[in-house]
């Protein structure tokens, strides 16, 4: 063999080598490229599951918060029409002067507009909600 063919052939097997070596770390960096998205893809999951909880939970406690809210409107609403009816009763029962009557009214007229701002309330935290 002369030596022009062994000088080809063994650049030609340093070519191959360098080649063999260049796909090996293709390869390697691949697989390290697919392991890098499986773990962000994890993560991602991780995190889309988080927040489907934080959303349930917020839900959860604003429905709770909507109910006592209405039970408490509800429960203000009774007892201003007992007291409502308690008055008129003691004011058509009595003569009571015409001012000290029109004292009351301001009173129930300014508790209903306590109760209205409540119900107001309760609505816009629904539409939140």
């Amino acid at each position: 063999m002369s030596q022009a063919k062994v000088k080809h052939r063994l650049a030609t097997e340093a070519r191959v080598k360098l080649r063999a070596k260049e796909a090996r770390d293709m390869s390697m960096g691949c697989l390290l490229q697919e392991q890098a998205i499986e773990k962000v893809q994890q993560e991602r999951n991780e995190m889309s599951k988080k927040q489907t909880e934080a959303i349930c939970d917020m839900q959860q406690k604003s429905g709770m918060k909507h109910l006592l809210l209405g039970r408490k409107v509800s429960a203000l609403t009774d007892t201003l029409e007992k007291k409502e009816a308690q008055l008129y009763a003691v004011l058509s029962a009595s003569n009571i002067d015409q001012t000290a009557g029109s004292k009351l009214q301001e009173i129930l007229e300014s508790k209903q507009a306590t109760i209205d701002a409540l119900e107001c309330d309760l609505a816009q935290d629904c539409t939140v909600s």
